[in-house]
């Protein structure tokens, strides 16, 4: 069975420390999705891990190391995940 065009590629997720005190962030990077339709699911994912974040630069930017639970969320989706 042939994957669909938007699932194929590895999707990168990592803990990076941001911000002038160092706080840890979870990024989100290489998503099959632009513009609106990364808005979007930054904000589905902000809902279902019950915390802030953003999306830019063709980056989601998740508050806190949420990497584990990410991952779990996008696998679920159909994504090949990167750690």
């Amino acid at each position: 069975m042939k994957k669909p065009a938007a699932l194929i590629g590895k999707i990168t997720v990592r803990r990076e420390n941001a911000g002038p005190q160092k706080k840890p962030v979870t990024v989100i990077s290489g998503l099959p999705l632009s513009g609106q339709g990364l808005e979007s699911f930054a904000s589905e994912l902000k809902r279902l891990l019950g915390t802030g974040g953003t999306a830019k630069d063709g980056r989601i930017l998740i508050q806190g190391d949420k990497t584990a639970a990410v991952i779990s969320i996008l696998e679920k989706k159909g994504y090949s995940v990167k750690k």
